[in-house]
């Protein structure tokens, strides 16, 4: 497909090219439970530069078509939907999900076991990767499974017709290879089947089932194909309707029978010989959302800084957001304050809303205000006012089609704090020692300090919900009967922050 994080540095075999060795299991995705993992993936929704650019789809990608459960066939599974169902102009809706910024491998040997609708005619379904560095193709994309193709059309055989492809930058303009590939005759690709990436500095080969032949296979070693060797990519699946990969880009032409289901069993990755690294980062409870045309990835590499790189803008400035949902916030004054700075010059976006659980929308309790960034670190303080009968909110960071500058850059934000006016006093711990644990908490919170230590509990509104002296070093609150939100643990005239969530 055109177009708080694990990052995985694999190194692994190639089939037949390369040395059979040993494998360690590193990480794998099994679609347990009965929803999707967000810890994991993201949703994308609405319309993109999947419709609008060359790929030409026809479906509105909606949450609502991603779902986890039986699979009928005594597994567990992710199962997108594609049905012929109208939104706006859209006469088709389908799933689409993401790992960017939580799950990014760097070689390795990737399995993935699928089953696919039936295809004829017009579904594109694909299991792919895009790189975590710079906008397309320079970011480099790896496409493990697409199938649907118009050549397999033309032949009859798109139950066993698929693809694999790269996709690149080579001097200035865009560079792919992808061939087509008709698997055995007995072959099905609307029965389960196995597909594996084997992925070296050297080289990128696909696998059908245990195929010795790949499916593709290419040198990645040539000057220009650096997209597939200087950093990871993330995961990517998605059902698109029609296309042009189908050769279908008018709805009516649509036969395929919908809905149509898409299942996939797992996902493992492997790593050579125990080398290589696993890293995790905590998103400190900011979500984010990419959106209209909005594309990048969030990372925090460290407490209270998130780093979001925007590789598209998008045509709006909600396209390319960070956001934090569920805040506890009477009315009254606030202030809201943070440090930030970009790789390049450009203006952000802040307010202050109620979440809609459908993001990136929210009901905003002020108008938007504007932050012009440069590339040196500046603090700044927006007082907020609020009167109106909500008590919670969502704090959103916009940063997409907003004002001149460089739009497609790294932004940087660093110690983001939201209180009452008048509270600065509470200042985060920085002189005493203090821990507070488990952040986020649901039912108790243990505080650890100096012995003898006054500790408070506080809403952002400064009313105190507890205070206990740690006679032992050790404080206790059970905050289940609290509301969600945001509270400070207050020792010494200082305090930290916790999160309370159900």
């Amino acid at each position: 497909m055109k177009n708080n994080s694990l990052l995985l540095f694999l190194f692994v075999f190639v089939f037949g090219g390369l040395f059979s060795q040993n494998y360690e299991l590193v990480w794998e995705e099994n679609f347990d439970g009965t929803a999707l993992n967000t810890d994991v993936w993201n949703y994308e929704e609405g319309v993109g530069i999947w419709n609008t650019g060359s790929n030409a789809e026809l479906q509105y990608y909606k949450a609502a078509n991603v779902a986890v459960g039986p699979d009928g066939q005594g597994n567990n599974a992710l199962i997108i939907t594609a049905k012929k169902e109208t939104v706006g102009s859209y006469q088709f809706t389908s799933g689409r999900i993401q790992s960017r910024g939580k799950v990014e491998v760097q070689y390795g040997k990737i399995e993935a076991r699928i089953k696919l609708p039936v295809l004829a005619n017009g579904l594109w379904p694909a299991f792919w990767m895009l790189g975590t560095e710079k906008g397309w193709p320079a970011s480099g994309e790896i496409d493990i499974m697409e199938a649907g193709n118009a050549q397999g059309i033309a032949a009859g055989t798109q139950e066993r017709t698929l693809n694999g492809a790269l996709h690149w930058e080579h001097q200035g303009n865009y560079a792919g290879y992808g061939p087509q590939w008709t698997a055995p005759a007995g072959t099905s690709l609307y029965d389960y089947n196995k597909f594996t990436l084997t992925w070296t500095p050297q080289r990128i080969e696909m696998h059908l089932n245990d195929h010795s032949t790949p499916y593709f296979s290419m040198d990645i070693t040539s000057a220009d194909a650096e997209e597939f060797r200087d950093w990871a990519h993330y995961f990517i699946l998605n059902l698109a309707v029609g296309g042009s990969f189908t050769g279908i880009t008018n709805p009516n032409n649509i036969n395929a029978p919908l809905p149509a289901q898409m299942f996939v069993d797992y996902i493992r990755v492997y790593q050579l010989d125990g080398e290589g690294d696993v890293v995790e980062t905590d998103s400190q409870g900011w979500d984010s959302w990419f959106g209209d045309g909005g594309a990048g990835s969030v990372a925090f590499p460290e407490e209270h800084l998130a780093t979001i790189t925007i590789s598209n803008a998008g045509w709006a400035a909600y396209s390319v957001q960070l956001f934090k949902d569920g805040l506890s916030i009477p009315d009254g004054d606030y202030v809201l304050t943070f440090r930030a700075k970009a790789d390049h010059a450009r203006t952000i976006n802040v307010n202050l809303g109620k979440g809609l659980n459908v993001d990136p929308w929210f009901i905003a309790y002020m108008d938007p205000a504007s932050f012009d960034l440069t590339t040196e670190w500046q603090d700044f303080s927006l007082p907020i006012s609020k009167e109106n009968v909500e008590t919670v909110g969502k704090l959103v960071f916009e940063m997409g089609d907003i004002g001149a500058g460089t739009l497609t850059t790294k932004v940087y934000l660093d110690n983001i704090s939201f209180a009452p006016a008048g509270t600065t006093n509470l200042d985060e711990v920085d002189a005493i020692h203090v821990t507070v644990f488990p952040n986020p908490a649901e039912s108790n919170v243990f505080v650890h300090t100096d012995p003898g230590k006054k500790v408070a509990l506080y809403t952002l509104t400064g009313v105190q919900v507890a205070s206990e002296v740690a006679l032992h070093g050790e404080v206790q609150f059970n905050v289940a009967g609290l509301a969600q939100g945001i509270y400070l643990v207050e020792v010494d005239g200082k305090a930290r922050k916790v999160v309370v969530g159900r």
